[in-house]
């Protein structure tokens, strides 16, 4: 029997609405992690005076608290909050200049006393925990400024692990739900919904928990859960390889393998020889798949252990990738693994101005034949080597290795004038949305 018009419209709306469970978890989310974005006075002084050193330190510590966010992300933030506090302050600054004169006089040391005051006031409003930091701690330090901060910190400590807790009973809750044979179409998109949100804030605030039926989830449901970041934070697990390894092993999907190889790159602990061994596999072999080849192509840009990857791509291997592959943003990550890796080799130097040169040469004729030739895309080619050349020609300069890494920055300067006004909690929400996804 079919159902009326009304009880359809009804059973959409109650399957689309927002879940105030979820909402609510997510202002508690926000709350807690403002503190972590919106840094104390001692810390903005040295924000100013060296932005790039600090994120650096920063991102270190917030490691060691157990809060997992790109250093991107954090920068990002950090950035986003520090020149909120700086317009509010002229906002502040604008309406005593805007007093009448006498008055202003006369209120004028009153005013700048009660200025910083009033700006911790509205810090308050937004935020329900200031955190109180020590320095920086020496890497032999790390156990003890651990304990000294949670000691300094222990009514948000105590948050952040009810929160964490109830993440978890309502993973465990929504992941048997699932199992149920009687459930309804809407009941089991909630529980769907659920086990998203879940796994989701858990990405910052870890895994270890749940780490054995999200692998599951991610080899036989990856549709239920944002892959791409689970994978990157499963990494950061004491056993995030044999995690990973699982998923790269048993999932039938290559998108989900793909973001597996990659996250390979983001193990805390050196790379077993193992891992550099299969990621050179996915590169080196015939039967896998593009999208396969690209992220293993991307992870060995960021593993440092050089040694190891010398001695499963040679110079030979490269330079036969790059003249047999037909796929160029493949081509683009072989021609940066070879100038990474080997850049220093005056062979190699002299060959990625012969093919710089080659590929000038057939994009000018694509242009004039017309054609729709890949070819006529090989700026980007052009682009890579020239980005090799002149990195090697600036470090030659200042007198540095290339220290195994081209790329000496997570993300080009110029990037941070273009920032958002506002950013997402986390970089995961910029996928799930901020609020109930």
């Amino acid at each position: 029997m079919k159902k009326p018009k009304d009880f359809q419209k009804m059973e959409y709306i109650s399957e689309t609405t927002l879940d105030k469970e979820l909402d609510r978890l997510s202002k508690k989310f926000r709350r807690l992690l403002v503190s972590i974005y919106d840094i104390n006075d001692d810390f903005i002084q040295q924000y100013e005076s060296n932005p790039e050193q600090f994120i650096s330190e920063y991102y270190k510590v917030i490691k060691l608290i157990g809060i997992n966010i790109s250093k991107i992300w954090l920068k990002r933030k950090i950035s986003q909050y520090y020149k909120e506090d700086l317009e509010q302050r002229e906002k502040l600054l604008n309406k005593q200049e805007s007093l009448p004169k006498v008055f202003w006089n006369v209120s004028k040391r009153i005013v700048n006393n009660t200025l910083d005051s009033i700006l911790d006031f509205i810090k308050f409003f937004k935020r329900n925990y200031q955190l109180q930091f020590a320095e920086f701690p020496r890497q032999s330090d790390e156990k003890k400024w651990l304990v000294e901060f949670k000691n300094k910190n222990k009514s948000w400590f105590a948050q952040l692990n009810n929160f964490k807790n109830e993440l978890i009973n309502l993973w465990n809750d929504n992941l048997s739900q699932l199992d149920r044979n009687d459930l309804s179409l809407k009941d089991e998109k909630q529980a769907q919904r659920r086990l998203k949100f879940t796994a989701g804030r858990l990405c910052t605030l870890g895994l270890n928990e749940i780490a054995d039926d999200l692998v599951k989830i991610i080899i036989e449901k990856p549709w239920l859960v944002p892959v791409h970041f689970l994978c990157r934070s499963l990494a950061y697990l004491d056993h995030g390889f044999k995690l990973l390894e699982k998923i790269i092993d048993n999932s039938p999907n290559s998108y989900v393998k793909s973001h597996a190889i990659r996250a390979l790159a983001d193990i805390k602990s050196s790379l077993p020889e193992k891992g550099i061994e299969l990621i050179c596999e996915y590169i080196k072999s015939e039967n896998t798949s593009i999208c396969e080849k690209l992220k293993a192509s991307e992870a060995i840009l960021f593993i440092k252990q050089s040694t190891t990857i010398k001695n499963k791509l040679s110079v030979e291997k490269l330079q036969e990738l790059i003249k047999q592959e037909k796929d160029l943003y493949l081509i683009k990550n072989y021609i940066l693994i070879l100038g990474q890796f080997y850049g220093e080799v005056e062979s190699v130097i002299d060959y990625f101005k012969k093919r710089q040169n080659q590929y000038f040469i057939d994009y000018i004729k694509c242009l004039d034949d017309k054609c729709e030739n890949s070819k006529c895309h090989n700026l980007i080619l052009i682009d890579a080597i020239q980005f090799v050349l002149c990195t090697l020609k600036e470090k030659q300069k200042a007198n540095q290795g290339i220290k195994n890494n081209l790329f000496s920055q997570d993300e080009p300067k110029i990037l941070s004038k273009y920032y958002a006004k506002k950013y997402p909690v986390t970089e995961m929400e910029t996928m799930t949305g901020s609020n109930s996804p």
